[in-house]
């Protein structure tokens, strides 16, 4: 029997000052998401993915070793073991993309699976590391991920997650295709460069393999699964600058709204077929 799974996905302006403290950087940030995934909780979401690395802002746009600072383990560090918590309280699978740290020096670009009774289910690491104009300096935060492609049985689905730059090479989704999963999860921190409804559209149309933007489409269309991609603000004012940047900046403020957008899946998994099929609303928060 086809079964409808819920989804959101958690778009999100940065909620500190990118020169404040890393630690209040990160407390400020978890704060702004645990009201969002509050009101999801309420609208029936079952399955919730939050942006990359969700706790500060995307500071791959510059290379400095104060973002060091904002690692921490998984899943024994506090984000993990507080979504824990939250996950358990709303009976809500959450995935939680953050900066982790292996072992002293060792970091990954990476995305806990926490499922709807709060057990920690595993981790993806992202494989694919950029290091080009404009702004995505990831080799100096981050090593490639070295755990494969799993997927994760979570209460309401059998689900992976590609993290950002992974979705433009479509062998890991093909894995994961084969693997079984049903959804495929993409926290990102890019969208297509123009207004607040393209940056929107981009974190739910690439939920559809029929509308959603060249790569994602191509790579839901090979791997026969829908993709639900999670993604930062296109476009967005330098301080002491009166230009908008089109690459990201971690030194940048943005006046677009906070929002999670509701994607519903039909499953047809009996039928040797998974199709998803998108009921989309947006929720802003101002």
């Amino acid at each position: 029997m086809p079964r409808t799974v819920k989804c959101g996905l958690i778009q999100a302006t940065n909620a500190a000052p990118t020169d404040a403290p890393i630690d209040e950087i990160k407390r400020l940030n978890v704060e702004k998401h645990l009201k969002l995934i509050e009101d999801a909780a309420a609208q029936g979401v079952k399955i919730l993915c939050m942006q990359e690395v969700f706790t500060t802002p995307y500071f791959c746009a510059e290379q400095q070793t104060r973002w060091y600072e904002a690692v921490e383990r998984i899943p024994d560090g506090p984000t993990v073991k507080l979504m824990q918590e939250v996950a358990r309280s709303h009976g809500m699978v959450i995935i939680v993309p953050i900066y982790e740290e292996e072992i002293a020096g060792l970091y990954y670009n990476t995305a806990a699976v926490i499922d709807a009774d709060g057990k920690y289910l595993g981790k993806y690491r992202k494989n694919h590391i950029p290091h080009v104009n404009p702004g995505f300096w990831e080799k100096f935060y981050f090593r490639p991920g070295n755990l494969g492609y799993p997927c994760f049985d979570t209460a309401f689905a059998r689900i992976g997650v590609y993290i950002c730059y992974d979705r433009h090479f479509p062998e890991g989704a093909r894995a994961l295709g084969l693997n079984g999963a049903e959804i495929v999860f993409n926290p990102s921190a890019t969208s297509s460069p123009g207004t607040s409804e393209s940056s929107t559209a981009r974190a739910t149309s690439a939920t559809r393999a029929d509308r959603s933007s060249p790569r994602p489409r191509a790579t839901a269309t090979l791997s026969s699964q829908p993709i639900s991609t999670s993604t930062r603000f296109a476009k967005s004012e330098t301080p002491g600058s009166s230009s908008a940047t089109e690459g990201p900046t971690p030194t940048a403020s943005s006046s677009r709204i906070d929002l999670w957008a509701e994607v519903s899946f039909s499953l047809l998994a009996s039928q040797g077929v998974r199709h998803g099929l998108q009921v989309e609303r947006r929720i802003p928060r101002p």
